[in-house]
């Protein structure tokens, strides 16, 4: 299969999710980079940052969707982070990045929510 299209590329997702273990999520990012299934430059739109923790603003795509995924939660006694991130997609404009930690969304705080109900808060 030629990854060639973006709707081919969102078929790494449902792979990276079942395979690739959250240790190993760096190195994929990484290979799909250097093969030309990624993009590099970020757009971004930092509206504050302060101690270390950046706060941005991402909205939804005009499909309605976030163009990212997460892993984490309560019930694996860790927080929420960004698996996952859609080559041009509004999160990777907004300068999120595959390891960040998602602290609040939507004024939810997410340090002790479990992975379901963070998938809902958006």
């Amino acid at each position: 299969m030629v990854l060639n299209t973006g709707q081919k590329r969102k078929l790494l997702i449902p792979i990276r999710d079942i395979y690739v273990k959250p240790s190993d999520l760096a190195k994929f990012n990484q290979l799909i980079q250097a093969h030309g299934l990624a993009t590099s430059h970020r757009q971004k739109a930092i509206t504050e940052e302060k101690d270390g923790i950046r706060k941005l603003e991402v909205k939804k795509d005009a499909d309605g969707q976030w163009g990212f995924s997460i892993r984490g939660g309560s019930e694996h006694g860790i927080g929420i982070f960004v698996s996952w991130i859609e080559p041009g997609s509004n999160a990777e404009k907004s300068g999120l990045q595959v390891g960040d930690q998602i602290l609040k969304a939507n004024d939810v705080n997410m340090d002790r929510i479990n992975h379901y109900d963070a998938v809902m808060v958006g």
